[in-house]
């Protein structure tokens, strides 16, 4: 059922994460096991981040989830273009480069 869902319903489900973002604990960590479990989430997510008709919190959330589960697709979309630099995404490259990663929990 799971990799039934679409990137509408993704977007509802991102937009359930409360002020206490993904952290450890928190809806927002349920939401992103749930997320991570789809197939080709990688796709959705990226989805998301590009539809800047959305709320800044939910393409975030999208933005952490791609970084998180999928550094290289995050990494290589973020040099080609396919993700637009933010405040949020350059956070997330200063982590890559200064950790070597991004780690949530």
């Amino acid at each position: 059922m799971l990799n039934q869902l679409n990137t509408n319903e993704v977007t509802k489900i991102l937009s359930s994460i409360d002020e206490n973002g993904i952290e450890r604990g928190t809806i927002g960590q349920c939401i992103e096991a749930i997320i991570s479990s789809i197939n080709k989430s990688d796709r959705i997510l990226k989805e998301i981040i590009r539809n800047e008709a959305l709320e800044e919190e939910v393409i975030n959330s999208a933005i952490t989830i791609l970084a998180y589960n999928y550094p290289e697709e995050f990494n290589l979309a973020v040099s080609n273009g396919e993700i637009t630099k933010n405040w949020y995404v350059e956070l997330i490259i200063n982590s890559f480069q200064e950790y070597g990663g991004f780690d949530l929990y």
